[in-house]
């Protein structure tokens, strides 16, 4: 079971990936905040109405519900603009192989015993890269740029840090609160891409 639930989230990834290319390519002119502002209320009023609008919180759900906020805020911008200005096909493959920080995570913070199926997607994905790099594609026109990696890398850990602080807040509060993280997380992120959209719409404004 837990290799179907890694195969779906890598999935999902994926597809996240291309809604974010079809977005970019729509949208003259990107505003990650605003796409992300969309994801988190539309994910917010399913988590209300998936609880019936009955929460309880505690201390430890609503620390952790912030950090995987500031996670996820910086995930979904970043690879937006590395999405933008960068390899397509690098991108979603480097972000996809973020599943490997919280098993990584797991094996040093929980003693967790690597098993064959790490070593066979570190294999996979240092095998992938090599063949990435040499095909050409019409993505070389845009280039190289450290612009691009710094975005890449940024989705990379910010996305794996959400599956850490998910997995971690489970263990600490034994299972309990699944939809006040989010509800907390999702709610955090709106309200930073609405401080964001509309400082930046005010100041647009002005000049």
């Amino acid at each position: 079971m837990g290799y179907l639930y890694a195969c779906l989230a890598t999935l999902n990834y994926g597809c996240g990936n291309i809604v974010c290319e079809v977005y970019n390519r729509k949208v003259g002119k990107v505003n990650s905040f605003c796409y992300t502002m969309m994801v988190s209320i539309v994910v917010t009023l399913f988590y209300l109405c998936y609880g019936k609008f009955g929460f309880t919180f505690d201390e430890t759900t609503t620390l952790f519900g912030a950090l995987y906020a500031v996670c996820y805020f910086v995930c979904t911008v970043a690879l937006l603009k590395a999405l933008k200005i960068g390899y397509v096909s690098l991108t979603s493959l480097i972000f996809s192989y973020s599943l490997i920080l919280p098993a990584l995570f797991g094996i040093f913070a929980y003693s967790t015993s690597p098993s064959v199926a790490f070593y066979f997607g570190l294999a996979v994905f240092a095998v992938s890269l090599f063949f990435l790099g040499k095909k050409k594609t019409s993505e070389e026109e845009k280039g190289f740029s450290v612009k691009w990696l710094i975005f890449t890398l940024a989705a990379f850990f910010a996305n794996g840090g959400c599956s850490i602080l998910q997995t971690h807040q489970q263990r600490l509060c034994s299972g309990n609160y699944k939809r006040e993280f989010m509800v907390t997380a999702m709610a955090l992120v709106f309200v930073f891409c609405l401080i964001i959209t509309l400082f930046s719409a005010k100041k647009t404004k002005t000049k």
